[in-house]
């Protein structure tokens, strides 16, 4: 299973849970982990950056659920990508 997980991004600790809890919304499991398990004093830190993996199959859906750019993996009837709206729209403007 680690083989196939990705680094989504890495955030505060209260930054993280509320990625981990937009991504659980659309059913994408998500794991998170300490970025620095010993921190510089040698212990685990309490409140550290944490690092969000998901599994690459989940990588184009979370990376659009975040608002990283990505065109959605599976369009849903009645939202067209913007690419494809702007495309059309320039095909009716030459006509």
């Amino acid at each position: 299973m680690a083989d196939d997980l990705v680094l989504l991004g890495t955030a505060g600790h209260l930054e993280a849970r509320i990625w981990r809890d937009a991504l659980a919304q659309e059913g994408i499991p998500v794991l998170m982990r300490p970025a620095d398990p010993l921190g510089p004093a040698g212990y685990a830190p309490a409140m550290g950056d944490v690092r969000v993996y998901v599994r690459s199959e989940h990588e184009r859906r979370a990376r659009w659920v975040m608002g990283d750019g990505i065109e959605p993996a599976i369009t849903v009837p009645g939202e067209e990508p913007e690419a494809e709206v702007a495309e059309e729209e320039r095909a009716k403007a030459g006509d």
